[in-house]
């Protein structure tokens, strides 16, 4: 677990016969007999050499994805060889700002993935690094934006984003979920049949509604439905009052935000079948 004192806490599990498995804190991890200490660390685990024994990939603060080869074993790490940024067959893989990597398998081809939450330009973003066959120089392909690989849609917030990725309904697609800074949590369902090899490069999320600019700079908010049938879109200020709602249906819908002072807003739609949340910025 990455903390802010830039280094990585260790906790070990034991079985202890309970259901609820017990963690222990072992301090820090340590490389060369030093505590790691990396910027605002986000660890993840993967067999990055392919020797059979798990590595250490560790996000940081400054957008790289650090390498620690374990040199020990499985049951007794050992990182005294030093660590190296992740490269690709490019160059190093450098994100901008917070890198939050996750190893998943998201195409379903059977070679783990890399899912990368990033900040760049104000906004978070998720990045997809494909899994290149065993006997490639390079694990992972050049960084693409997720929303680049699964369509048109469009998977930005205005802070950093924590994404974890997998079958979350066991229907046979990648499912998305996305925390992010200010507390809340997103969720992206794929739509069933896709996330495969074969079909990569099809659509896989499907937004209840797109906020079309934000932060809004106008005293309009543009808002595209995608759901059909009726919907309520509401909007809440940042203390979670209800500030105004109204009846919609799907296709461009404008809310007049004048008269609402300057800050951070949640639009919440709610349909017969989900209930959607995104977060604005209104500007003057």
């Amino acid at each position: 677990m990455g903390t802010d004192s830039y280094k990585i806490a260790l906790y070990t599990g034991s079985d202890s016969g309970d259901s609820v498995p017990l963690l222990s804190s072992e301090g820090y991890l340590q490389s060369n007999g030093t505590p790691i200490s990396i910027t605002e660390p986000s660890p993840c685990i993967y067999d990055y050499d392919r020797d059979g024994i798990d590595d250490l990939l560790v996000g940081s603060g400054g957008g790289k994805i650090y390498v620690f080869i374990n040199t020990g074993t499985p049951e007794n790490y050992s990182y005294n060889e030093g660590f190296f940024p992740m490269e690709n067959a490019n160059c190093v893989v450098d994100l901008g700002y917070d890198a939050i990597p996750q190893i998943v398998d998201l195409n379903g081809d059977m070679q783990v993935d890399l899912v990368v939450g990033y900040f760049v330009s104000e906004e978070g973003h998720v990045a997809f690094l494909e899994g290149n066959e065993p006997d490639s120089m390079f694990n992972f392909a050049p960084p693409i934006d997720l929303c680049s690989y699964w369509g048109d849609s469009t998977i930005t917030f205005q802070s950093q984003m924590y994404p974890f990725a997998g079958d979350i309904n066991s229907d046979g697609s990648a499912d998305l979920v996305s925390g992010e800074y200010f507390g809340e949590m997103f969720l992206f369902m794929g739509e069933p049949g896709a996330g495969t090899s074969e079909s990569s490069n099809s659509p896989v999320v499907k937004l209840a509604f797109t906020v079309l600019s934000n932060p809004v700079s106008q005293a309009h908010l543009q808002v595209q439905v995608e759901t059909c049938g009726t919907s309520y879109l509401a909007i809440f200020d940042c203390s979670g009052r209800e500030i105004s709602k109204e009846e919609v249906s799907s296709g461009n819908v404008t809310i007049d935000m004048q008269n609402l002072p300057c800050g951070v807003y949640t639009v919440v739609l709610n349909s017969s079948s989900e209930i959607s949340s995104q977060r604005i910025t209104l500007l003057q």
